[in-house]
């Protein structure tokens, strides 16, 4: 393989590397879980499985390092909060501090693609993620 071609794929490779460290377990239930054709199953069973409800995707906090992209609901001079897509505000948010390069949202109408930097438990139970602003690429 030629120097070229070899940049690419190490790149790819690296990037497949990094996704399978952080969903592991959901690799390993989709697996699990692989579709069997209806045709395949007894008529008792296939009455079963039409009346059973289809299984529900647990979320997942982002991770530091992991961005999202949330809607921006609150803020003040400092800082704005950012509700994390999938969770209740009463469970997780999100806070982007204030500072050069941090546009000036509209609260409840704009999202914010986000990077998160730390992640911290209120008193309350509630978490509480520390984020930055994605760096545009390109």
């Amino acid at each position: 393989m030629a120097y070229a071609e070899l940049a690419p794929t190490l790149g790819w490779a690296l990037r497949l590397l990094r996704y399978y460290r952080v969903v592991p377990e959901a690799i390993q239930r989709r697996v699990a879980t692989a579709p069997v054709r209806q045709s395949e199953l007894a008529p008792a069973t296939r009455r079963q499985t039409d009346a059973a409800p289809p299984p529900v995707a647990q979320r997942v906090l982002p991770v530091v390092g992991e961005g999202f992209t949330g809607k921006v609901v609150d803020g003040d001079e400092q800082v704005f909060v950012i509700q994390i897509p999938g969770f209740a505000e009463s469970q997780a948010v999100a806070v982007l501090k204030r500072g050069p390069g941090v546009p000036n949202f509209r609260l409840g109408k704009d999202s914010a693609k986000v990077e998160v930097v730390a992640v911290r438990q209120a008193k309350s139970g509630k978490t509480i993620l520390e984020v930055q602003r994605t760096v545009k690429k390109g």
